[in-house]
């Protein structure tokens, strides 16, 4: 395969990552007031975090001649089709493990993204306190892992009264766009070699 066709088959999943870091840092540029702005491009970010693995899968499928699948692609199907031809690579059983794997980084990623473009609830934690005069409601929790000591505060959100992301969700997100850069540049190494394009 010639560089300029090994550089247009990687160009998404480039553009995916730089638009995840450019709406990330023009987030921080603008301060942090929970204003439309802010959150637009938050959710935006993220949007364009998993978008970059999304466009990776369609690297896999050029670099493992699978373009039978189309571009209705995901892990599985991508996984699937290399059994059908009693095939197996690291980069798929990696994506797959932190796909499931509900401490991964990837996986609060996909989480934050779902919930906010609608593709799915983050799993919410309710507490309510019992005293005299009936049950009062506790704080609402956003839960991004299993671990209890690993929540956000949601009542604020859900009220619209949230000024701002904690540093420690800020640093979360960025932490996430470096991840899937270092991923995604060890995964490629890997199926460039493994696919017997490399070298050629």
């Amino acid at each position: 395969m010639d560089e300029q066709k090994l550089q247009n088959i990687r160009s998404r999943a480039d553009a995916k990552l730089r638009w995840a870091k450019a709406h990330y840092d023009e987030m921080i540029a603008a301060g942090n007031g929970g204003s439309d702005f802010e959150r637009s491009h938050l959710e935006s970010s993220l949007f364009h975090l998993i978008g970059a693995r999304d466009a990776f899968l369609a690297e896999l499928v050029e670099y493992y001649s699978l373009e039978e699948l189309g571009g209705d692609l995901s892990v599985g199907r991508v996984r699937n089709a290399l059994k059908e031809q009693n095939k197996s690579t690291n980069e798929i059983a990696e994506l797959y493990l932190l796909e499931q794997n509900a401490t991964s980084w990837f996986y609060q990623a996909k989480l934050w993204r779902d919930h906010t473009t609608h593709k799915a609830g983050l799993q919410h934690h309710f507490s309510s306190y019992i005293g005299s005069g009936g049950a009062t409601p506790g704080p609402v929790r956003l839960r991004t892992q299993p671990d209890p000591n690993d929540e956000i505060d949601l009542g604020p959100i859900l009220q619209n009264k949230r000024e701002e992301l904690t540093r420690n969700e800020r640093d979360r997100i960025e932490g996430w766009i470096g991840e899937m850069a270092t991923l995604l540049e060890r995964l490629r190494e890997t199926a460039l070699t493994t696919s017997g394009i490399k070298g050629d």
